[in-house]
């Protein structure tokens, strides 16, 4: 009795782990890395892993991305597509959604972010315009 309890919590937390990994990130290296993808701006990858927290990883040694999980990406030319990522052979990546696949070259991505949050570019731009509004007192 005592192994099965033992197998059911073992294979309840595999399953948690699994389905916490909504996204690969392949680098350049070979290495692949599992976890969400929070962002990308700036040239940084901001990727949570359940082992090492948010990880910052620079564009150039980003390899691929595969995400089923609907993710949006601004491309360099102001476009913006969402969707699930993949990323082909010759480093195009791809966003499926409903109404067709387009593709991309990995480096045209100019920010990427997760389904509900907002664009990393408007955010950083909002910002730094409220440091410059002026504040009234009567």
């Amino acid at each position: 009795m005592k192994y099965c309890k033992k197998l059911i919590f073992l294979t309840s937390i595999a399953a948690v782990a699994v389905s916490a990994h909504a996204a690969t990130l392949s680098l350049t290296d070979g290495s692949r890395i599992e976890g969400e993808l929070e962002k990308v701006h700036d040239g940084v990858y901001f990727f949570k892993t359940g082992f090492a927290g948010v990880l910052e990883i620079k564009s150039d040694l980003v390899a691929g991305l595969e995400s089923d999980d609907s993710v949006s990406i601004r491309t360099g030319g102001g476009e913006v597509f969402s969707g699930a990522v993949s990323t082909d052979s010759s480093g195009n990546v791809k966003v499926t959604s409903s109404s067709g696949t387009v593709s991309a070259g990995l480096s045209n991505i100019a920010s990427t972010w997760k389904a509900g949050d907002r664009d990393p570019i408007v955010v950083a731009k909002e910002a730094s315009l409220a440091g410059q509004l002026r504040k009234w007192a009567y």
